[in-house]
């Protein structure tokens, strides 16, 4: 089975952190490390853990509602530095896994008709050595920073990726693994499909717009099949 090759273009849009990649302990890490440079007190793993994949300043603020924008920026800037200095010392992306079978599903979905694309809050430094690192680099036809967009829930990311591949609203999702992802999708005009592997528990991705939620990669392309309609070969 494979995904519907007789109407238009379909565009699938992944998340990156949670959903692909396991970069969690290295996100609290840094941020932990950030707040202790300004003399805060280290925030806890579980509330970092709710912001992951928000823009730094958005993200830094949801961990610690108390600081103001000035103080989560300086927090952001220092985030990015501490991760530019585990970087030169070999670490960072090359070390956070991906999540089982998501290098396999990737490859089975780049050899149906799917242009496939990322929209993730990572800096475009950030993604490319973790593409890099881990060969996904082949599989994108298209990706989205916050560099590049305003970072999630806005629509910016989805849209810009819509643009660059000329695929219409209808024939795009995003799938994720954070209610971000799914309000983005929403605010885009676009369907959205939920991972539970993630950051963000099942029923927060289906309150937040998720049209379904895959538990397993290897229920993705099921999960598009029954958005779009396939044809049996």
């Amino acid at each position: 089975m494979t995904i519907a090759d007789d109407g238009p273009l379909k565009l699938a849009i992944f998340d990156f952190d949670g959903t692909l990649m396991d970069s969690q302990g290295h996100i609290i890490w840094g941020m932990r490390e950030a707040f202790a440079r300004v003399g805060r007190p280290a925030p806890g793993a579980d509330a970092i853990r709710r912001v992951i994949g928000l823009g730094l300043v958005p993200a830094v603020q949801g961990v610690d509602p108390s600081i103001g924008e000035e103080e989560a920026e300086r927090i952001g800037h220092i985030f990015v530095h501490v991760f530019d200095e585990k970087r030169a010392t070999g670490g960072g992306e090359a070390e956070a896994p991906l999540f089982d079978d998501a290098h396999t599903t990737l490859s089975q979905l780049a050899e149906t008709n799917l242009v496939l694309g990322i929209a993730t809050g990572k800096g475009r430094r950030g993604l490319d050595l973790a593409l890099d690192a881990h060969d996904l680099r082949r599989f994108f036809t298209v990706t989205q920073t916050a560099n590049d967009a305003p970072g999630k829930p806005h629509p910016g990311m989805v849209e810009n990726c819509l643009d660059a591949v000329g695929v219409d609203r209808r024939d795009a999702v995003v799938i994720g693994d954070t209610t971000y992802d799914m309000q983005m999708a929403k605010n885009a005009g676009v369907a959205a499909i939920g991972v539970d592997w993630g950051y963000h528990a099942a029923e927060e991705l289906l309150a937040a717009g998720a049209q379904r939620v895959v538990a397993r990669f290897e229920q993705i392309e099921g999960a598009l099949v029954e958005l779009w309609g396939a044809r049996t070969w």
